[in-house]
């Protein structure tokens, strides 16, 4: 199997945060607008990833974060990027508290709702204790992202907050 253009990888970088679709439309939107239809290098990707955070909203808060791990650990070569997004994610030894966690989604649920939706989340995943790995915490968001509607919407939003934040 060919290595993915690197457009894919782009869109790879944004689709855990904003979707398969947003980010497909978006990527190739930016690409044509940027002029950087094809990029080769690491800082045409960057460059693409940039234009995607000038137009804010959550899709620049995604390519914010691909930036950054674009920056720190993704290789790019003539035939695409290699690497592992692996990296990007901040050590697992850290640790989150599941409050902290359910604060973020407590705006658009409530308080209530919001602690019930982590928790439980938190149990499927068979995770236990008022605090997670920081890549425990990751894979919680992940999972409720799935769920759709506003959970899903405020999860995605959350994730990429989350993983700023530990970033820095």
């Amino acid at each position: 199997m060919p290595p993915p253009s690197p457009l894919e990888v782009i869109i790879g970088l944004l689709a855990t945060s904003l979707g398969d679709d947003a980010a497909r439309q978006i990527v190739v939107r930016a690409a044509k607008a940027s002029g950087i239809e094809n990029p080769s290098t690491r800082d045409e990707a960057t460059r693409l990833l940039a234009h995607i955070e000038a137009a804010g909203s959550t899709a620049g808060l995604a390519a914010r974060l691909a930036r950054s791990r674009l920056e720190r650990g993704l290789r790019f070569g003539g035939s695409g990027f290699s690497g592992t997004f692996a990296s990007s994610i901040p050590a697992p030894s850290s640790k989150v508290k599941l409050s902290e966690l359910a604060a973020t989604f407590a705006r658009a649920l409530g308080d209530t709702k919001a602690e019930e939706v982590v928790q439980k989340g938190a149990a499927a995943l068979g995770f236990a204790g008022p605090a997670v790995s920081t890549e425990q915490a990751v894979r919680l968001l992940e999972s409720l992202v799935a769920h759709g509607g506003v959970v899903g919407t405020v999860a995605r939003f959350a994730k990429v907050k989350f993983l700023l934040e530990k970033e820095k």
